[in-house]
């Protein structure tokens, strides 16, 4: 157990920080979560929260299916006018990003300040 999250499924914990939504991902983002990661995702940036940091420092693994969702959020938030931010990609969650060239549709970010100053800086 890592953040009192189990390893063998997908840990989801969303909170506003300054009017941003962060979205911590934990364990693994395989195949079976994908519905529900999309579902939040979706809903948060439907219910206005467009400026949205997705933190992926506790994230495991990604699946092919995961960043397929992550892709659809990512053009939802723009039709919204918001603002998608990944960070704290590390080792295979870093390299599947950058492998599959994800890293250059995204903006990635090493840590969360990072990616809160982007964000800020896109805001004003």
């Amino acid at each position: 157990m890592r953040g009192g999250e189990p390893m063998d499924g997908l840990g989801i914990r969303t909170r506003t920080e300054q009017g941003v939504a962060v979205v911590r991902l934990s364990g693994s983002a395989d195949m079976s979560e994908v519905a529900r990661l999309g579902s939040e995702l979706e809903d948060l940036i439907k219910a206005g929260k467009n400026k949205l940091i997705l933190d992926l420092a506790e994230l495991a693994f990604l699946s092919s299916m995961a960043l397929s969702a992550l892709i659809r959020a990512e053009r939802l938030s723009e039709q919204h006018d918001g603002i998608f931010v990944i960070c704290g990609a590390q080792g295979d969650v870093e390299k599947v990003l950058a492998t599959t060239q994800l890293n250059r549709l995204f903006v990635i970010c090493e840590s969360l300040d990072g990616a809160m100053s982007f964000v800020k800086e896109g805001i004003s």
